[in-house]
């Protein structure tokens, strides 16, 4: 069973939204003990 997380992080500069979207896309655990991938994931605007 798995369980949707959030992962939230505050940018030291404002345009690197999709940067860090697309460096997260497909990540994944190394260990194998670890089961844990991220699947999707998508900028947002906020205080």
């Amino acid at each position: 069973m798995y369980y949707r997380g959030y992962i939230l992080i505050r940018l030291k500069v404002i345009g690197t939204e999709y940067k860090i979207a697309e460096k997260l896309t497909g990540l994944k655990s190394e260990d194998l003990e670890d089961d844990w991938n991220i699947i999707y994931n998508i900028p947002i605007y906020g205080d």
